[in-house]
C-alpha cells in the first residue's frame, strides 16, 4: 500500500483493520502523537518522562486498534486534531493517575494524621470538582485542566487545540458555573 493514500482512504482502511493501512497510519501520525504527549509531559514535574511517553504512546495505539476509536471520527479532515486531543488527554489522565497514587501513598504513610473540619470540606470540594471535570467532554476537560491545573492561558489552549479563544473562554466559564452550582446545592458556598 502506498504512503500517498489520502487520509480518508487511510482511515477507512484502518477501520477495516487492514494491516497495510495501520502501517502507513503509524508512519504518518506517530510524530504528531509523540509531540502531543511531550507537550503535556513537558509542563509537568514527573520522573521517567521518556518511559512514560512511550507507555502512553503504546496505550493510545492499543486503544485505537482494540476499541476501533477511529470510528468515532466524524470528519476525516479533523484526524490530526482528534489524535492531538486524544494524546494530550491520555497524557493528562496518566499524570492524574500518578498524582493520585502519590497522594494515596502520602496518606498511607501518615495514618495518624487527623482531618479537621476545614480539611474535610476541602476534600469534599476536591471530590466534587473532580466529578464535574470527569463528566465533561474530552475537549472541555482538556481546556479546564490546562487552564486551572497547568496555568495555561485561554490563548495558549486555543492555539494548541485549534479552537477559537472565545470557544475556550466559553468552555471554561460554563465549567466554572457547573462547579459553582453544585457547590451551592451542597451548601459549600453561600
Amino acid at each position: 500500500m502506498s504512503e500517498s493514500l489520502s487520509d480518508q482512504e487511510l482511515i477507512t482502511g484502518c477501520i477495516r483493520k487492514q494491516k497495510e493501512s495501520w502501517d502507513v497510519f503509524v508512519e504518518r501520525f506517530s510524530k504528531l502523537i509523540y509531540w502531543s504527549i511531550w507537550k503535556v509531559l513537558g509542563t509537568c514535574a514527573v520522573s521517567g518522562k521518556e518511559d512514560l511517553a512511550h507507555e502512553i504512546f503504546q496505550e493510545i495505539f492499543e486503544k485505537l486498534l482494540e476499541k476501533n476509536e477511529l470510528k468515532k471520527l466524524k470528519q476525516i479532515a479533523s484526524v490530526r486534531k482528534f489524535l492531538t486531543v486524544m494524546a494530550s488527554h491520555a497524557a493528562l489522565d496518566k499524570i492524574k493517575i500518578l498524582g493520585r497514587r502519590e497522594r494515596r501513598l502520602d496518606v498511607l504513610e501518615t495514618p495518624d494524621r487527623l482531618q479537621t473540619g476545614v480539611q474535610a470540606v476541602s476534600r469534599e470540594k476536591d471530590v466534587l470538582i473532580a466529578q464535574v471535570i470527569e463528566a465533561l467532554s474530552p475537549k472541555e476537560r482538556l481546556c479546564v485542566e490546562w487552564h486551572y491545573m497547568d496555568g495555561k492561558t485561554h490563548r495558549e489552549i486555543s492555539e494548541t487545540l485549534g479552537l477559537s479563544q472565545d470557544t475556550v473562554s466559553t468552555i471554561i466559564r460554563r465549567s466554572k458555573e457547573k462547579i459553582r452550582k453544585i457547590f451551592l446545592e451542597k451548601g459549600l458556598l453561600e
